[in-house]
């Protein structure tokens, strides 16, 4: 085996795998009054939605994707490192 002092780095890799999106979460969307339809599809794509306020009649409330997103992931990351040998 080569002596750090003695091998040169040829080439490093990294490779980064895509995000894991969270699952929507169906029994949260109801609770928070979010209607059946695109709406939902609109929080799946990270948009944040506004929808009636039960609580106070005539206003709205924003529903956020994290709201009724979770259990993701950043995707994993591993690299590679080539050695050469110094001439």
């Amino acid at each position: 085996m080569p002596l750090p002092e003695e091998t040169a780095t040829q080439m490093i890799y990294v490779c980064q795998a895509p995000d894991v999106p969270g699952k929507f979460d169906n029994a949260k969307a109801t609770a928070l009054k979010v209607p059946f339809g695109p709406i939902r599809g609109k929080l799946v794509r990270g948009e944040a939605i506004e929808v009636d306020d039960p609580v106070n009649p005539g206003q709205k409330r924003v529903v956020k994707p994290e709201d009724v997103i979770g259990g993701g992931s950043e995707g994993a990351v591993s690299s590679l490192t080539l050695h050469g040998h110094l001439s």
